[in-house]
This record gives structure tokens, C-alpha cells and sequence, in this order.
């Protein structure tokens, strides 16, 4: 009887442990997904912006920075408010930056 008793607790533990690794595996592709697509809005907003500062350019316009805001597909309002503000499209640089090399940014630099 115990040993049945010990077959069926192994059982038992090995169904959870199973449902454990595939909620463990959920969550990682999740991350991946979440990662991928955290890049992919970086390169999209990097892209639209200096879209929209070369046509301002073409142009002899000032450039507007936040025109691209405007009508992004990641841009989703709330109460009225943009969800995109200029400190998270600044963030989006950063991923260029990091792939190039080559630093920039909208931010004047601090005079010392």
C-alpha cells in the first residue's frame, strides 16, 4: 500500500513539476517577446523622428519633436494624455547609440 501511496505522490509531483517548467517557459517567452519588442519600438521611434527632423529640414522648418508623437501606432492616449512622452522617445535612442556606437541625443550638453 505504501508503495502505491509513494507511486502516486511521485506522479503527482511530477504533473506539478511539469506544469511548473511550462509556466516557467511561458514566462520566458514573454521576456523574449517583451524584449523584442521593446527594440522594435526603439528602432521605430528612432525612425520616425529623424523622418520627420529631415523633412523639417527639406523644409527650413524648426524642428518639431514631438510631431511624430502624434500619430504613432505606440502612442495609445489615456485621460487625453499621451502615453509617449519626450523622455520615453529620448530613451528610444539609446538602442541605436548602443548598436552604432555612435552617440546622440536631443539633450543639450551641460556646458562645464
Amino acid at each position: 500500500m505504501s508503495n502505491e501511496n509513494s507511486r502516486d505522490e511521485i506522479k503527482a509531483l511530477n504533473k506539478r513539476i511539469a506544469e511548473l517548467e511550462g509556466r516557467v517557459q511561458a514566462l520566458q517567452d514573454s521576456k523574449k517577446r517583451e524584449q523584442e519588442l521593446s527594440v522594435e519600438k526603439s528602432w521605430y521611434c528612432t525612425a520616425k523622428h529623424f523622418k520627420s527632423l529631415l523633412e523639417d529640414a527639406k523644409h527650413c522648418r524648426i524642428a518639431d519633436f514631438g510631431k511624430p508623437c502624434q500619430d504613432c501606432k505606440y502612442n495609445f492616449g489615456l485621460n487625453g494624455k499621451l502615453r509617449c512622452d519626450m523622455d520615453y522617445a529620448y530613451e528610444r535612442f539609446r538602442v541605436l547609440t548602443i548598436a552604432t556606437g555612435i552617440h546622440f541625443s536631443p539633450w543639450r550638453e551641460k556646458e562645464e
